[in-house]
């Protein structure tokens, strides 16, 4: 056979037929040719198919056929030379005995995937592995392709190097510095330092980790090595011991020891202990500082020698002495040995004599602990047992089971249960057990554990059984152990803290920590949203109002959602400030008095004080204490913090408790208020100390404080309708103590007769919710909680139960005010009615808004309007979405005939009606007499909305400005200067007001600021550009610098402070220095032909036309339409003039006149028509300024009677 009957190549490797297994029959034939593997059939003698590369192979060229057959089928192996046609492998083949064709490639074998076979080191990441070997290049596997990849050569790498990668970057550190590879292609080099030799390493997203010959550093990402303080590294690091005090920063480095105490010292401080044998030891504490606080530090003794000298000749206990030597002893190969060093104080021979028997015996162990692994998502128990000290231990074997071991157990019975691990390392002590049988252990499920020491020779001692189970939970995460918050680092803004804290401890189920800041205290964090939540780093920077106490936690978070809210770890009060610290607290505080509350039911009194004059007084506490014997003039420790007060603007305050602990009617109390500033600075020592007795009221009963009236609950989002959320306004009860929140099916407007049923305060164990805060950060802000638990059950609220939230079952909420004494009104409550809904599987829209009401916003410019509406009663809504735009239309978003944005989006659980809306959804501003179509969609919140058949309003705005001043009207932003001959294009940007007639333009030589100061050249009602010719300023020269403002006026005043901009002289050759510039002889004309200067010059040309043709045509046009009226605002034309209705003025002699005109002149934009649009309607309601608008010139614009109908053709 040749390639003419279908081989791939004349040259053939080998050959070889495979029985079939089920038949005995060779029924087709396999050839290795240097063009592929061909299969042919011994039946027919015909080709079947070849595998080559296209195939799946490695190569073209085949040279060896081996095969192997097992129960899942024959293989056949296909070996490759490496030949220019093929790589070195062997390609892995299932093979189809039947020949029908079925071969496939498997799997590919190279064996030139590394350049060498010497590793020098290797790291594995999400993305592959990567390795480096003694040959270049370095080595890229992809984990996704299962290709390797070639990286860069490794004389670009530092020597003896170290890996470590992230899945983004690829760190290698090493002798001469480090290098940093992109892990993903092209795997180039990102970053190199050569600064010093380096061994050890790690990089993630929050930096670089590494330990070289200055020791442990870390480095962001961009190469940037953090300093000692960021760092948390105690340098300098000094040891204290007794009255030595080392500085040991130089040999805080891996493998290096400090002899501290030097040989023959003697160290006589201490706490004396009697040692064995009557020898005097010494009890010393060794202590670590730094000056850099929170800094992790570790100390080992790796040597402790000291001499003694014993009489053992009179010791009663000198068997006990030698055994006790005998232990100490040192074990070498299977035997114990101890050296004994005997001497005589005096002279004479000596004679010793020992005889020691011993018996071999099993050390058994103990099992001291069995737990449920903290901080970790469950599923997990740790165990700990006593150490073996056998010479011939082998390993700890631990075996669990869901029921007791028996207290007899023994080795042999243990030999039918496999063990949950089995540990080699002697000195390991503790082990994390997450299987019984193979299965992963189960969350609440009770386990019992035993141990046993194996030996080398596979015996197993005695067995240790721990009497108590242990149960594995998922648990809460608890807070970070420390958080420091620094306002004083040169890189902070005011208002800017820096927030850093100690890592959580939930390594395995870690999901971010979550940021409370408020500028109450609070020792809990119910109630509390986060400020912000992080899971790459532990530090942040918050910004915050300066000058402002502010109280801020952090708590950890697992990925099950699960945070402890009760044990938290803060820090407060801090200050965000920019002012340094002085050092110097404020005065004392002065006219402080203290009273009892008049006409109450006792137990509170008022505190007031006057305020503090200090400029940086920021907090305010007061401090309370049971009088006894004579008025002391200043805090003393037996004094109490009673309240804080978060702002030195307030004067007054009531206080109920100290302590915790309600105060008591006719118990006379002292009172200090103590200032502090934004550096907590003090006094205590200078203190105005008042006296204040509370009482009850006479004839006064007890009082309830005022229910809650303000009340909304909501369906809580992105849950599958397992909790609500509640928001209410605080209590401003004087003696408040806590909110209970009422959540059921049945009616909780009066929880009468379920507090009949309860003794004392029990029926208090059916409430949803406890809050202990009167109010969150201010007393006007609403508080707001998620409730996952509700009442049902039963035919009233008395026979319910409390248990978890019921997806689409409506439930009752209402909140009751508790008072210190207990009193509470449980009748009359306000009660709301809520859905919880499942969001993950909601498709149901809200209903669409009803009662859309538009009206103009009362006392503006008329650049805004009012929008009211029904809110919506969906529980589960999320926001409303406000649509407006100048047409009709009934339905938003593509496909509809209404806008596709809305124009404002407003949180439906906020209460920000009536609404004010300054512009459309194209972001154009809000036109006064303009008809608006507003259009409110209601968004749920699982998204789910109606964008068709909505319920529109239409309204328009109005000027109502009662009376303008300067300060009402706005600066004039972006103005624009440059030349253009002798002459001067000023243009600029249209304010968004309503009131503004127009506007003047003022010149100077000289910079001013006020436009007294300046010439007026020009002033313009329509349009947004001007130019300034000699026409206006008679000394007009481009040789000449000039400053040049626009300032907007109205009928009855100019905006006389103004900001000008200076257009610098145009040099010889024709350009301008200023930056602003731009010379308009040296570019074409579209630098001037813009829409609104076509405009000006169109007025120009027509201005010609109508003065030198006097064209009249018969008849006049009744056309006054929106776009009819933006041209006459456009040409400047005044329907009250003598023209008639459709005539106008000549425009003024300095008006500037374009003789070239664009053939096709650009649309007008959307904007720029409504600020046309705009003027028009001015020019014809008002008349200009006279006495603040001096004319031009002393040329007057006469009138004519020519028609000006033929404009409509004309245009």
């Amino acid at each position: 056979m040749t390639t003419l009957d279908g081989l791939s190549s004349n040259n053939v490797n080998s050959i070889t037929a495979v029985p079939d297994p089920t038949t005995g029959q060779e029924s087709v034939l396999y050839i290795a040719t240097s063009g592929g593997l061909d299969i042919w059939s011994l039946s027919n003698l015909s080709k079947i198919k070849s595998l080559q590369s296209i195939n799946g192979m490695s190569g073209d060229d085949a040279f060896g056929i081996a095969t192997s057959t097992n129960l899942n089928g024959t293989e056949a192996f296909i070996s490759h030379r490496g030949t220019p046609s093929s790589r070195p492998s062997v390609n892995q083949i299932t093979l189809d005995l039947t020949g029908n064709g079925g071969e496939s490639v498997n799997e590919i074998h190279l064996f030139d995937q590394l350049p060498s076979n010497e590793i020098l080191a290797i790291a594995s990441d999400s993305w592959g592995v990567h390795i480096l070997t003694t040959q270049s290049p370095l080595v890229h596997w992809n984990g996704n392709t299962e290709t390797f990849e070639d990286g860069v050569p490794i004389f670009q790498l530092p020597e003896d190097p170290i890996m470590s990668s992230d899945g983004t970057r690829l760190l290698i550190a090493g002798e001469g510095g480090i290098a940093t590879i992109s892990a993903p292609a092209p795997h180039n080099i990102v970053l190199s330092e050569n600064t010093q030799n380096y061994i050890s390493g790690f990089v993630s997203n929050n930096g670089y980790w590494l330990i070289g010959d200055s020791g442990l550093e870390r480095w962001d990402l961009q190469g940037t090595p953090w300093n000692q303080i960021n760092l948390r590294r105690g340098d300098p690091l000094t040891i204290n011991f007794g009255s030595l005090s080392r500085n040991v920063s130089a040999f805080t480095h891996p493998d290096v020891s400090y002899q501290l105490i030097e040989q023959g010292v003697v160290q006589s401080q201490g706490i004396n202990v009697p040692g064995p044998n009557d020898i005097n030891l010494k009890r010393m504490p060794i202590q670590l500082t730094s000056e850099v606080s929170n800094a992790p530090t570790w100390i080992k003794l790796i040597g402790y020698n000291y001499s003694t000298t014993l009489n053992l000749s009179e010791n009663p206990n000198l068997i006990d002495v030698v055994q006790r030597m005998v232990d100490a002893g040192v074990k070498v190969n299977g035997s114990q040995i101890v050296t004994l060093s005997l001497s005589s104080i005096s002279d004479g021979a000596l004679e010793f004599r020992m005889i020691y028997d011993w018996e071999k015996s099993e050390t058994p162990i103990q099992i001291t602990e069995f737990y449920d692994t903290p901080n970790d998502g469950g599923g997990s128990l740790t165990a700990k047992w006593t150490l073996n000290h056998d010479q011939d231990f082998g390993s700890y074997q631990i075996f669990l089971s869901p029921s007791p071991w028996s207290m007899n157990l023994t080795s042999d019975e243990l030999m039918n249960f496999e063990p949950e691990a089995s540990i080699g390392l002697h000195e390991l002590l503790y082990w994390e057990i997450n299987t019984i049988n193979g299965m992963l252990l189960e969350n609440g499920v009770p386990y019992w554990i035993a141990m046993v020491v194996e030996y080398n020779d596979g015996r197993l001692g005695k067995p240790a059984v721990f009497s108590s189970p242990a149960v594995a939970f998922d648990d809460v995460p608890s807070p970070p152990d420390w958080i420091i918050a620094v306002n004083d680092d040169q890189s902070l803004n005011g208002g800017q803290l820096l927030l850093e804290w100690a890592q959580c401890q939930n390594s395995d189920d870690y999901l971010q920590t979550n940021i409370y800041v408020s500028t109450t205290p609070f020792e809990d964090l119910l109630g509390l949203q986060p400020h912000r939540s992080i899971s790459e780093s532990n530090s942040t920077i918050l910004n915050l109002n300066p000058e402002t106490p502010y109280w801020i936690a952090v708590s950890c978070v697992d990925t099950a959602g699960q945070e402890d809210l009760f044990n938290i770890t803060s820090i407060g009060p801090v200050v965000p400030t920019s002012q340094p610290d002085d050092g110097v607290p404020p005065p004392r505080m002065e006219d402080v008095w203290a009273i009892d509350v008049p006409e109450d039911d006792g137990g509170v009194i008022e505190v007031g004080w006057s305020a503090n004059p200090e400029d940086d007084c920021a907090i305010v506490t007061i401090y309370m204490q049971a009088a006894n014997g004579e008025k002391p003039s200043s805090i003393t420790s037996d004094f109490s913090a009673v309240k804080i007060i978060p702002s030195c603007e307030e004067n007054s305050t009531y206080v109920s408790s100290i302590n915790g602990l309600p105060l008591f009617d006719f118990q006379t109390y002292w009172v200090g208020v103590v200032a502090s500033d934004s550096w907590l600075n003090h006094d205590l020592g200078d203190v105005n100390i008042v006296e204040v007795t509370p009482q009850r009221g006479f004839g006064m009963e007890e009082q309830a404080p005022d229910r809650i009236t303000e009340l909304s609950a909501w369906d809580f989002p992105d849950d599958y309708g397992n909790a609500i959320e509640i928001s209410w306004m605080p209590s401003n009860a004087s003696d408040f103590a806590f909110y209970s929140v009422w959540v059921s099916e049945h009616e909780v407007d009066d929880l009468r007769s379920l507090s009949d049923m309860y003794p004392s305060d029990g029926y208090l164990g059916l409430s949803s919710f406890f809050l202990d805060k009167q109010y969150i950060n201010s007393d006007i802000e609403p508080i707001s909680i998620i409730v996952e638990r509700a009442i049902y059950f039963g035919e009233s609220i008395e026979e319910g139960e409390l248990t978890e939230i019921t997806p689409e079952l409506s439930l009752n909420v209402a909140v009751t005010v508790h008072d210190i004494r207990g009193n509470v009104h449980l009748m009359g409550l306000t009660s709301v009615e809520v859905l919880p809904i499942d969001n993950i599987n909601d498709k149901e829209a809200p209903p669409r808004i009803q009662g859309v009401v538009v009206d103009d916003w009362p006392n503006d410019d008329g650049s805004a309007l009012q929008i009211e509406f029904e809110p919506s009663l969906a529980s589960d809504i999320m926001s409303y979405e406000i649509y407006a735009a100048s047409w009709d239309y009934s339905g938003v978003g593509v496909g509809n005939s209404g806008p596709n944005q809305p124009a404002l989006s407003i949180d439906a659980k906020l209460d920000s009606s009536p609404i004010k809306l300054d512009k459309l959804s194209d972001g154009s501003p809000i036109i006064p007499g303009i008809d608006i179509t507003i259009a409110i969609v209601a968004v749920d919140s699982a998204r789910n909305s109606f964008a068709d058949s909505l319920n529109t309003a239409t309204g328009r705005s109005v000027v109502d400005v009662t009376q303008i001043s300067e300060d009402d009207l706005p600066q004039i932003q972006n103005i624009q200067a440059s030349w253009s001959g002798d002459s001067i294009l000023v243009t600029w940007d249209f304010p968004n007001s309503g009131a503004i007639t127009g506007y003047q333009i003022h010149i100077s030589e000289t910079e001013f600021e006020m436009i007294e100061d300046a010439v007026l050249v020009a002033s313009s009602e329509v349009s947004n550009s001007y130019l300034v010719t000699t026409n206006e300023y008679e000394s007009l020269s481009s040789k000449t610098s000039f400053w040049i403002s626009v300032t907007p006026y109205t009928t009855d005043v100019i905006k006389s402070q103004v900001s000008p901009v200076f257009l610098n002289a145009m040099e010889m050759d024709g350009t301008s220095d200023n930056d602003n510039s731009t010379n308009l002889e040296t570019n074409d004309l579209g630098t001037i032909l813009s829409s609104d200067n076509v405009f000006i010059g169109l007025l120009g040309v027509i201005a010609i036309i109508l003065v030198f043709l006097l064209v009249r045509r018969g008849g006049k046009s009744d056309k006054y339409d929106k776009q009819y009226q933006i041209q006459e605002a456009t040409w400047g034309i005044n329907p009250e003039d003598e023209w008639g209705q459709m005539g106008w003025n000549m425009p003024p002699t300095g008006t500037p006149t374009n003789t070239e005109v664009p053939r096709n002149p650009p649309p007008i934009s959307p904007t720029v028509e409504n600020n046309l649009f705009q003027a028009a309607q001015r020019i014809q309601q008002e008349s200009p300024p006279t006495s603040q608008t001096p004319p031009l010139t002393n040329r007057e614009n006469k009138s004519s009677g020519i028609d000006t109908s033929f404009l409509d053709d004309l245009l």
